[in-house]
């Protein structure tokens, strides 16, 4: 999408083979439940059930790709 992370990175196309399962968590979701830590980077959280580990944080102004819905984790479509 263009979208630089606020800290780590965003997905490169070896994300999407699902190898290590990684998730991009948005600034609103950083800032509450991680008090803005960089630590936050390499940590896991369950999604689904499913340990992801996160790569990055998303800008404070980027609320996703559709209109009206503001994720709070991102993870690879194939995921």
């Amino acid at each position: 999408m263009g979208v630089d992370a606020a800290l780590g990175r965003t997905f490169h196309a070896e994300d999407a083979l699902g190898r290590n399962p990684v998730a991009v968590i948005s600034y609103s979701y950083w800032k509450s439940r991680f008090g803005g830590e960089p630590s936050v980077l390499g940590k896991i959280i369950q999604v689904d059930g499913a340990p992801l580990t996160i790569i990055g944080v998303t800008p404070r102004r980027f609320f996703g790709a559709e209109v009206g819905r503001s994720p709070e984790v991102t993870v690879p479509i194939t995921l």
